[in-house]
């Protein structure tokens, strides 16, 4: 009986310390602090202050800058690894490990615009070019560069000699860094084969008779009829002719041809594919023996140009010749240290197909010798080799990775 009441007595007790704990008392002067308000001086341990995080959420946590974006540089000259005379001007990194590079050449000022594998590891950005099947140069492809800072608008990256460039963060790659578009009209797939460069020869697409002409691996010119897009029966067998380009005069069309056998010096003027008219021969002109590559003739001139190897001087010219008159006159001749793939005049301007990391479609000043305005090819995956122009409209020459030729119709830029 007396635990029992000693156990009561200790639970009354009991109860009524905790109402008096939990009540609190009335403060009579009013200078207690309200439940939730802030005491004076200090934090209330009871109450919540506002911004407060709401109990149990965690605390936010600034996103981290990403690499992967598109860049432009603004200071600096990062010089590609691939080659010495490029100079990466732009730059998109997208998170599947794809990219693009965009260069400018160092010795023309024109432009291209190269796909590439991108890889991040945290210090430094590998960028490799063997996402383009067609790469002129295989050698060194694969290009790392230290990643010296960045965040969110801006990256500096070092090349291997330790030269630093700083980009900026951009939304679209601006004109002058981007390489202009080709529209492109109309395609026409499953034609023989261009010659391929891989063989002694090669040549244009050049326009002869309402057809347009050029030299097929099937070892004849074949004439393709750009109005309704068929193949009519060849012009005749190679025969070591290759066509460059076309002369007419008095409604007559002669084709300059080259054989480039025994280093291709000479440029023959025919009436016919068995008929000489004139012949240009760059050993006996200029006392130096050009490997011819590329022709066009100006007509509203009366030039001939001639682009090729200087071998005496390792370098790529061109030779300006008049060729109305016997003998045939060397006019004037200036560096373009590119190989061109083709080339042709649309009126007074001079367009080509040049070779830099991949290939671009160029206009070229033909007072300096500057590129002056740079387009990317209309097919990345078609190695394009002979370039002309009827009307308007420029037509590229080509053939895919399974040597299957195709002739695009362009909107003339």
């Amino acid at each position: 009986m007396k635990v029992t009441t000693l156990k009561k007595t200790f639970l009354i007790f009991g109860i009524a310390v905790g109402l008096l704990a939990g009540c609190g008392t009335e403060d009579p002067t009013g200078m207690m602090d309200p439940p939730g308000d802030p005491v004076p001086g200090g934090s209330d341990p009871g109450g919540s202050n506002p911004g407060d995080p709401a109990p149990g959420d965690p605390t936010p946590v600034p996103e981290a800058p990403t690499l992967f974006a598109a860049w432009v540089a603004e200071a600096g000259e990062l010089i590609a690894n691939y080659r010495d005379d490029l100079s990466i001007r732009g730059l998109i990194l997208n998170e599947d490990g794809t990219g693009r590079l965009f260069i400018r050449d160092l010795r023309t000022d024109g432009k291209d615009c190269a796909r590439v594998y991108v890889v991040y590891d945290g210090d430094s950005l590998v960028l490799d070019l063997g996402a383009e099947p067609l790469l002129r140069n295989t050698d060194n492809r694969s290009m790392t560069f230290p990643v010296v800072a960045f965040d969110e608008d801006s990256l500096s990256l070092a090349d291997e000699d330790g030269f630093v460039t700083h980009f900026t963060r951009v939304e679209e790659m601006p004109a002058d860094v981007a390489c202009g578009e080709l529209e492109v009209a109309e395609s026409y797939a499953g034609l023989p084969a261009p010659e391929s460069f891989g063989r002694s020869k090669h040549g244009d697409l050049v326009p002869h008779h309402g057809t347009l002409v050029y030299n097929s691996d099937d070892d004849m010119i074949e004439r393709f009829d750009y109005t309704n897009g068929v193949l009519f029966t060849p012009l005749g067998p190679t025969t070591n002719n290759s066509v460059f380009t076309a002369q007419t005069e008095s409604f007559v069309t002669d084709l300059w041809t080259a054989c480039l056998c025994n280093g291709g010096y000479d440029t023959i003027r025919r009436t016919d594919l068995n008929t000489v008219f004139d012949e240009v021969n760059t050993d006996d002109d200029i006392g130096g023996e050009l490997t011819i590559r590329s022709a066009a003739y100006h007509a509203l001139t009366d030039r001939l140009w001639l682009h090729g190897l200087w071998i005496t001087e390792g370098w790529y010219y061109f030779r300006i010749y008049k060729t109305d008159d016997e003998p045939n006159e060397f006019m004037d001749t200036f560096i373009f240290d590119r190989r061109l793939r083709g080339m042709a005049f649309h009126g007074n301007e001079l367009w080509a197909i040049v070779d830099y990391a991949t290939r671009s479609i160029v206009r070229i000043d033909t007072q300096t010798g500057d590129v002056v305005e740079s387009y990317e090819v209309p097919d990345e995956d078609v190695t394009w080799s002979g370039l002309t122009f009827v009307g308007d409209h420029m037509y590229l020459l080509g053939s895919t990775q399974d040597r299957e030729g195709v002739i695009y119709k362009v909107v003339k830029p």
